[in-house]
């Protein structure tokens, strides 16, 4: 697997990552090098999907209510 961090790695947007084909989707695209953010509306899902990803992805809760920033960051910061 290559470095998660190499500013040279494609940066992929996961929406829905909190469980199932997201969350696989994620892990898959961790192991061919891409720097990840992994979205989902429930925090505590996502936190606890993105923490057994491991070290790479970065993430960044959403709501339809409440409009999040975490994505306003450039990428070299994921």
């Amino acid at each position: 697997m290559s470095d998660v961090r190499d500013p040279g790695a494609p940066v992929t947007l996961i929406t829905g990552g909190s469980s199932g084909i997201g969350t696989a989707v994620a892990a898959r695209l961790l192991a061919a090098g891409h720097r990840v953010a992994v979205t989902g509306r429930d925090e505590a899902r996502l936190a606890r999907a993105v923490a057994g990803l491991g070290e790479g992805p970065r993430c960044c809760p959403s709501s339809r209510t409440r409009p999040t920033t975490a994505l306003s960051k450039p990428p070299s910061t994921l």
